[in-house]
């Protein structure tokens, strides 16, 4: 049985980035090229900006975080796990 067809993937991402670069043709009732995007509430904006002036201390304490994440070596307690749980879903669990 096969299961994946060479360079199908490829023939997917090329058929996908032509879609994208497709302009409409004078003349034509196509409509624009509609891009994502994404916009950030007002309250959105001020975390924003609390996080970028965060303290060097916080920021130190993120990397170690960060890096320990990435080494392996960050580990969890069930205890922690079960206690934001709780607090989470409460009696719904």
């Amino acid at each position: 049985m096969k299961i994946n067809e060479p360079n199908r993937v490829s023939q997917l991402l090329n058929a996908y980035q032509r879609a994208g670069k497709a302009k409409a043709e004078p003349g034509t009732k196509s409509a624009a090229v509609q891009y994502d995007g994404v916009s950030l509430s007002a309250e959105g904006l001020e975390k924003a900006r609390e996080l970028k002036n965060q303290s060097p201390e916080r920021a130190a304490h993120l990397a170690d975080v960060k890096q320990a994440i990435q080494d392996g070596t960050y580990h969890v307690t069930s205890d922690a796990v079960v206690r934001k749980m709780l607090a989470a879903y409460g009696d719904d669990l």
